[in-house]
This record gives structure tokens, C-alpha cells and sequence, in this order.
């Protein structure tokens, strides 16, 4: 989900929409684990999978946002996933 008030046509989503914007995940456990994050691999999103909508503030106006779904390039590691998973 991208900040609110951000559109299908702003220019962070014009940049995740571009194939050559490289997109990393990094992820933390938990914070008992200290300050380490991990590489997962590198993402990638059909255009499908953007889609804008509306939320609602605390005010209850009305905000566009835009829905991402993003997909790993790489499948991750079972054992990595296990990790994560426990």
C-alpha cells in the first residue's frame, strides 16, 4: 500500500510500475532479535496487481491510496522460510 493521497499516476508508482526500478525485501524477525534485517531477494509486480482505491481518514474524508501486490523474483529458501515461519 503506498502512502495516502498517492494515484496510479504519481511518480512512485510510475517508478514500482517500472521494470527497471529495483525493488529489494528486507525483512526482522522480531525486535528481540536485535537490529539485523534479512535479504529475501528481489521483487517484482504485474500492472494487474495495482489497483487504486480509497481509504478514510480518522475524519472519515475520503483518501486515494494504491494497493500493490508484490511477488518475489526468486523463490525463497525452505529453510530460510522456516526461519521465518517458527
Amino acid at each position: 500500500m503506498t502512502r495516502n493521497r498517492a494515484r496510479i499516476d504519481s511518480p512512485e508508482v510510475e517508478a514500482i510500475k517500472n521494470p527497471d526500478t529495483r525493488i529489494s525485501l528486507f525483512v526482522k524477525k522480531s525486535n528481540d532479535e536485535g537490529i539485523d534485517f534479512y535479504y529475501l531477494g528481489d521483487m517484482k509486480v504485474k500492472p494487474e496487481n495495482i489497483k487504486q482505491t480509497i481509504i478514510r481518514n480518522d475524519a472519515g474524508k475520503s483518501l486515494p491510496i494504491v494497493n500493490i501486490i508484490f511477488e518475489m523474483k526468486d523463490f525463497l529458501e525452505e529453510k530460510m522460510y522456516q526461519y521465518f515461519e517458527g
